[in-house]
Parts: C-alpha cells; structure tokens; sequence
C-alpha cells in the first residue's frame, strides 16, 4: 500500500482497498517503514487529494484511528505545502489531532499564520476543538506569529475567537508590544478589542 501510495498509483490504492473489504481484510494503514513513513503521511507529501480521501474513508469506515507521527503530522505537512484541498479533506476526519504540535513546539495553526494563509486560520479557528491559547517552544501563540509578520487579517480573526494580546512570550513580548513596536494602530485598536 504504501509504495502504490508513494508512487501515486491511485488505481493500485483502490484495487487493494478493494479487495481488502471484500475479504474482510483489515490493511495496516498506520503501519511505518523504515523511515517512518506511512500511507496517509506519504500521501499528504505528495498532494495527492483522492489517496488522503481514500485513506479517511476506509479509517473511518473500519474505525481506525489514524496514527500520527511525532515529528509531522499530516495536517502540519498539509499546511507547510499550503495545499488547501489536503488540509478541507483532514479536516473532516473527525478525530484529526488539529492541536498537535511537532517537536519543535509548532501546530498547524501557527504554520498557517506564518504562512499568512487567512482562510486557512479562519477554517481552524471556526472548529469547537481549536485551541488559539497554544504556545511554541519559545511560549509564542498564534497570535504574536501574526503581529510579528504585521498582518492585521489574521490577528483581527485571532483576536475575534479569543482576546489573548496580553499573553507574553520567552522574550517578554505581548502581541500588542509588537503591534505597537510596528506602530500599526489598527493592529493596536485590534488588540485592545477595538474592532
């Protein structure tokens, strides 16, 4: 499975998925080769839309949670490439771990804010589960990633789920000592909830 995954051989997928409900065979999806790798972070490095459809389906269809790895989870690889329709896809998986972060203290939350992508920080911040009080290794949110690349559409979404512009990082900084060390007022009146 996972070498028709990485050679993007939709048609192999399906046929061996196939055949595996119909003799009642459960494939190990979650299972690593030798570099860690696995089918459904195989498919999100390569894009590759309809086998992470595929994959989803047949977890959900046979109740299998889908591993996630330390270091990259699907959904942070999905984010780092800013494919878009990968990241509507995981999204419905319902036990997708949106919160997850890597080893270097990052989510796909702040990926997507330093990546600048609005809709794809909108998409997060609109699910129940999000959690926008998250910090990385150096105790930033998603909020000061936003303010340090001056982007008052992102903090404005930010600050809309939850005000945290007091929240300081390893550096002593809040989100609104950067708005106002830019000298941004929107971004300030943003911060002090002034919309």
């Amino acid at each position: 499975l996972l070498w028709a995954i990485y050679k993007d051989n939709i048609e192999i997928v399906k046929l061996l998925i196939d055949y595996a409900n119909k003799n009642n065979i459960v494939l190990k999806i979650n299972e690593q080769n030798e570099k860690r790798n696995y089918p459904l972070l195989q498919a999100t490095y390569n894009n590759n839309v309809e086998i992470v459809k595929l994959l989803i389906d047949y977890a959900n269809k046979n109740n299998i949670i889908l591993k996630i790895d330390e270091q990259n989870t699907p959904l942070t690889i999905a984010c780092k490439k800013r494919n878009k329709e990968v990241i509507k896809c995981l999204l419905k998986y319902p036990k997708i771990e949106i919160n997850k972060k890597t080893n270097y203290g990052i989510n796909p939350l702040m990926i997507a804010c330093y990546f600048k992508e609005k809709d794809i920080v909108d998409w997060f911040i609109k699910r129940d589960d999000i959690d926008v009080k998250i910090q990385d290794n150096k105790n930033n949110l998603p909020l000061h990633i936003a303010c340090y690349l001056n982007n008052i559409e992102i903090v404005r979404s930010l600050v809309n789920k939850e005000n945290l512009s007091h929240i300081l990082n390893c550096y002593s900084d809040t989100p609104l000592d950067i708005a106002e060390e830019f000298n941004n007022k929107e971004m300030i009146n943003c911060s002090y909830g002034k919309n």
